[in-house]
């Protein structure tokens, strides 16, 4: 049996970008966004979140995603860095009382 030692960073850019996406508009609507990153470290033991891109702060529905998708993804590509790409989506209630499970929209 073999312990991972998995890590995951958060670059300040991309914890700044998902907190005022939430300050702004969190209050009274649920955000999402984009998170990209890559993988680094000795055995790519380390998820490194460099970006946040903020989507909507709405129930996205699934044309908004796809093509928030699409965008970043032809972005990341003239960027020209291989090892960036989209690692995950980020989402907030629209308030703290509110402790349900994102809408299955957001999935």
């Amino acid at each position: 049996m073999s312990t991972s030692n998995q890590h995951i960073s958060v670059s300040s850019l991309a914890e700044t970008k998902m907190a005022l996406h939430s300050a702004k508009h969190g209050l009274s609507n649920p955000i999402h966004g984009i998170v990209i990153g890559k993988r680094s470290g000795d055995d790519n033991n380390v998820l490194e979140i460099v970006d946040a891109i903020p989507v909507c702060h709405e129930v996205p529905t699934k044309p908004i995603v796809d093509m928030a998708l699409r965008l970043v993804d032809a972005h990341l590509q003239q960027q020209g860095d291989d090892d960036l790409t989209i690692i995950g989506w980020y989402t907030s209630n629209a308030s703290t009382l509110d402790d349900d499970t994102p809408n299955l929209s957001a999935c």
